[in-house]
């Protein structure tokens, strides 16, 4: 069976987590294409392959994928499509399959393949896959604040948004209150424009905000999972920065309500009992 990677590190693990998944149910191999990432389909982000090290050798394939599909595969089971961001497609996926196609991004899914996931990761020649294995346990708070596409395309933009400053700086005001922390690091795409919209918030005294010199996603995937108190943002990136840095420790991890912009639909299936919620607002679409 095969899977088609798309989107970014965040979706590119939940998809592995779902084949891990797969392979323990049903005992069948399988593959991932890179196909997707390197054709994007017309409004899509472009994104890379950002598993190396992870998969096994004959997993990453690079043949065509056909986005549309046939609708006899569907009818026949043979391509499983996930329906919407609550959908639990694996639960049709059979033995007959042999595409399995969606962001599958769900808690379930990932506590499944968390023993398979993190073999994976404690055996890669990767020493920023073994960390997040039993990442350090830092004495600060980060933030993931996620500007990028959310802000320059329109299509990611009208889906997700981009949260007002104000969701992280009642994160900080809180946990500075209750834990002492006053150092918060300070994780995003954009370090100017994050550090900036902060500042403008009501931050409370002594409170501290800094970024370091990003030497990539796995090492800020690192760096967030680390920390005492990670805020995350409404992305699959700091959603893995936050199960990771849990599995090992106790973590606080307080993420955004509503998850996609439109809050009106079934919120998907993402959340531990023990992470805290916290209401968000949206900034103008950038431009507007």
């Amino acid at each position: 069976m095969n899977i088609p990677l798309q989107g970014g590190l965040g979706n590119q693990l939940f998809q592995l987590a779902a084949g891990l998944v797969v392979e323990q149910r049903l005992g069948k191999a399988v593959t991932y294409s890179d196909h997707w990432l390197r054709n994007p389909a017309p409004g899509e982000t472009p994104r890379t392959f950002a598993l190396q090290g992870l998969l096994r050798p004959g997993e990453l394939v690079s043949s065509a994928t056909d986005r549309a599909g046939h609708v006899t595969d569907r009818i026949l089971n043979h391509r499983v499509v996930e329906r919407s961001s609550d959908d639990d497609a694996l639960g049709r996926v059979g033995r007959h399959t042999r595409v399995l196609v969606g962001y599958l991004q769900r808690l379930d899914y990932a506590e499944d393949a968390w023993p398979a996931l993190r073999d994976r990761l404690a055996s890669s020649s990767d020493a920023g896959h073994r960390r997040l294995v039993q990442p350090d346990d830092a004495p600060y708070g980060a933030l993931h604040y996620r500007l990028g596409d959310y802000r320059s395309n329109p299509t990611a933009n009208a889906m997700h948004g981009v949260t007002s400053p104000e969701y992280f700086a009642e994160v900080i005001r809180s946990k500075t209150a209750l834990t002492g922390i006053t150092d918060w690091l300070v994780v995003s795409d954009d370090p100017a424009t994050a550090l900036e919209l902060l500042r403008s918030a009501e931050l409370p005294t002594g409170a501290t905000l800094r970024t370091v010199e990003s030497s990539g996603e796995w090492q800020d995937l690192g760096l967030l999972a680390a920390a005492r108190v990670c805020a995350i943002s409404n992305s699959s990136f700091s959603w893995w920065a936050a199960f990771l840095g849990r599995r090992s420790r106790d973590m606080q991890v307080v993420a955004p309500r509503p998850w996609f912009l439109d809050g009106t639909g079934a919120e998907p299936h993402l959340f531990p009992v023990d992470w805290e919620r916290l209401d968000r607002s949206v900034l103008p679409a950038h431009g507007g």
